[in-house]
């Protein structure tokens, strides 16, 4: 039926609805990727329309996005004119336990971003069996390297970026081009912004 349908030039939005209507009772999602894949094997149709679902929400209804909710609960200094303001203290209101979460998160912020290491054994004792159990076990795990981090200056940040960029470079090669010219790709990508750098004389 779904073919015939196609066959004479059906739309299939229509095809799809029709399909409904005559007691189709699998997954929706199913029935729209059949009619997707039947349409362009046969006759070369692309639907890039999705139809299964719609997602509509009610007249004066807000949606706020989850990543844009925790990108401003982490901002520090949270910008006045922010379209996120209003919702967001809204939101606090409305679930007591968002401002508690907000709390934690600066609680934590404030220890890392300081010099007193021992501060943090204090955080961990009042927040280890709260929301973010798995989170603060995580920090348990390696609070050696975690109580370092807020005793010292220094940073892994310049070798865990190189190592990134190495690994970028072997993933582009795909294991085709050798050892021999991995070597050569790594040592090029770091060579560019050299002043006495001479791609002639490396091709040579």
């Amino acid at each position: 039926m779904i073919y015939k349908m196609l066959k004479d030039k059906i739309s299939p939005n229509v095809v799809y609805n029709y399909v409904i209507a005559q007691g189709y009772s699998g997954e929706w999602s199913t029935l729209e990727s059949f009619i997707s894949i039947m349409a362009y094997n046969n006759f070369g149709m692309n639907v890039h329309q999705r139809y299964a679902s719609r997602l509509v929400f009610p007249e004066g209804f807000q949606s706020i996005k989850r990543n844009s909710f925790l990108y401003y609960m982490a901002t520090l200094e949270k910008d006045p004119e922010s379209p996120m303001r209003a919702p967001y203290k809204k939101l606090l209101e409305t679930y007591p336990e968002m401002a508690l979460l907000e709390q934690e998160y600066l609680d934590f912020h404030r220890v890392l971003m300081g010099h007193e290491p021992e501060a943090l054994d204090g955080v961990l004792e009042k927040y280890r069996d709260g929301r973010l159990s798995s989170f603060w076990k995580g920090i348990e795990k390696d609070i050696a390297a975690v109580k370092n981090a807020i005793s010292y200056n220094i940073t892994s940040g310049f070798v865990e970026g190189n190592n990134n960029k190495f690994k970028l470079i072997k993933r582009i090669g795909y294991g085709r081009t050798g050892l021999t010219n991995l070597e050569k790709k790594c040592w090029l990508c770091f060579q560019t912004d050299s002043e006495d750098f001479d791609l002639a004389s490396f091709i040579a």
